[in-house]
């Protein structure tokens, strides 16, 4: 949990009385013009956003870049029918909207955070007129795009699959490259979502996702301890259903 007494300052506050440094931040990292970072720093600022709240919402016009500095930012969108489909969740390091201020566009979907989080708020001028400037950035920039477009790929691959049991085996493995650590020869998941947001996540209702993580269970391939944490103990029964 994250413990700060502030909701928005400015970056040097936010250097001074918690020691975050937009230096160490992930786009700006390798960065060793002094002159450049002090100017990209006049046009940012740190927020606390509380689990539930909103860093933006569909529509809102790209004005700004965001940067998860600690927490998790789920993105989405809702359906034509009404149902929330997860496109990605955010973590420290991840930035959001880079591409959004070069295009002059709008938000189509939503970030809101699922836990309380920490977002450095970079000005459009500032990101434009100065970060930009930076071949680091820029390559910061392409190589996180690369990875959204793959993920997007795999994205398209989950949610056309009809089969349940494949869906859900895909996100169990994509949530073990973000969130899991290894201990005594099994995975151990760590996740900051519910039960809901892994089935809009997979594609799958609430129900569907629960069910096919207790026939996973009742299989050995997985466990729960607690609500939130998922072990995998036999990942290549999970890896067999989507070859």
């Amino acid at each position: 949990m994250i413990n700060r007494n502030f909701d928005v300052i400015s970056a040097h506050e936010a250097k001074e009385r918690y020691g975050y440094d937009i230096k160490n931040l992930s786009l700006f990292k390798g960065v060793e013009d002094s002159e450049l970072i002090g100017n990209i720093a006049r046009g940012v600022d740190f927020a606390k956003f509380k689990k539930g709240q909103f860093v933006f919402r569909t529509g809102d016009h790209a004005e700004q870049l965001y940067l998860v500095v600690d927490g998790h930012v789920k993105i989405f969108y809702n359906t034509p029918e009404g149902k929330e489909q997860m496109l990605y969740v955010y973590n420290n390091g991840d930035f959001i909207g880079g591409l959004n201020l070069l295009s002059e566009d709008d938000y189509r979907y939503m970030g809101q955070c699922l836990s309380d989080s920490v977002v450095a708020i970079v000005k459009k001028e500032a990101f434009i007129e100065h970060a930009l400037q930076s071949p680091i950035v820029l390559k910061h920039m392409l190589s996180k795009s690369y990875e959204r477009i793959r993920w997007a790929e795999d994205l398209i691959s989950r949610l056309t699959a009809s089969n349940a049991s494949i869906k859900a085996a895909w996100l169990i493995l994509k949530l073990k490259d973000e969130f899991a650590t290894l201990k005594d020869g099994e995975y151990v998941l760590n996740l900051p979502m519910n039960r809901e947001d892994m089935g809009s996540f997979a594609g799958l209702t609430r129900e569907t996702i629960t069910r096919k993580l207790t026939e996973f269970k009742e299989r050995g391939i997985i466990d729960f301890k607690g609500p939130r944490t998922l072990i995998i103990k036999d990942i290549d029964a999970l890896r067999a259903f989507i070859i």
